[in-house]
């Protein structure tokens, strides 16, 4: 099998946080955020502890992947990995020297090596890795949320991990762009986990996945949308706009 390098390209990681943040800006009116202050302070201390960390994140949109870079780079300041199908690696390659790691659903025995790979690196290191554990992009509102266990195989081989789960939210609210919302919520500041359980565990993780779904979708319906703060702004709508008016 063919070595894994873990080994970054800062040029390209340069270019793309800048690319991301621009790009982020100008396709939507804000990026809101809910639990960021807890999870910044378990990143700082699983830095300080020298302990890797775990995002576990729903992925219903292609911004998901932009939403991380930005996230790790720009708002945690962590050096971050993420778990990619190794057929979208090989078509976009760039992304391999920013932090993204193959696998292969069909292949357990390569998925496997991967992964002893990574959590070797990730142990050594106090390296952090992104998870999106329902392996497609798949809307928000379809029940039950399913996961596979990869996220299991992972914190099982970890040493002392954290994990913080990071639920995405886009969508049209009162302006002419979308918004971006982001929760981080269920931080659990170590897991231990053995192998025998990583299936159950996987199974627990969803079932907290759809209730956070449920949850906000009850929020945005009721008109009542907590605690959410401006992260990043965006473009202006029309209706934000100040227009000169002539007589």
């Amino acid at each position: 099998m063919k070595e894994l390098s873990f080994e970054k390209n800062r040029l390209i990681v340069y270019f793309f946080r800048k690319y991301f943040v621009r790009s982020l800006r100008r396709n939507f009116s804000n990026i809101k955020v809910r639990g960021l202050t807890e999870a910044q302070a378990l990143v700082r201390k699983c830095t300080e502890s020298k302990r890797p960390v775990v995002y576990c994140a729903n992925h219903s949109s292609w911004w998901d992947a932009v939403m991380i870079y930005y996230l790790s780079y720009d708002v945690l300041m962590t050096d971050s990995y993420c778990l990619m199908e190794k057929k979208q690696l090989d078509i976009y390659p760039y992304f391999g020297k920013t932090g993204a790691v193959p696998v292969v659903r069909e292949d357990a025995r390569y998925s496997l090596y991967v992964i002893q790979r990574l959590t070797d690196h990730m142990n050594s290191s106090a390296s952090h890795l992104w998870i999106f554990p329902q392996g497609e992009i798949t809307p928000n509102t379809r029940r039950p949320f399913h996961f596979y266990s990869g996220i299991g195989d992972v914190i099982s081989m970890l040493h002392r991990p954290a994990l913080i789960n990071c639920y995405f939210d886009f969508r049209f609210e009162d302006g002419q762009y979308p918004v971006a919302n982001v929760e981080f919520f269920g931080l659990r500041e170590e897991v231990s986990l053995q192998r025998s359980e990583r299936k159950a565990f996987s199974n627990e993780l969803a079932s907290e996945f759809g209730r956070k779904s449920d949850e906000i979708e009850k929020e945005f319906a009721d008109g009542r949308i907590r605690d959410l703060k401006i992260l990043l702004e965006g473009r202006k709508s029309v209706s934000d706009r100040a227009f000169t008016k002539f007589s």
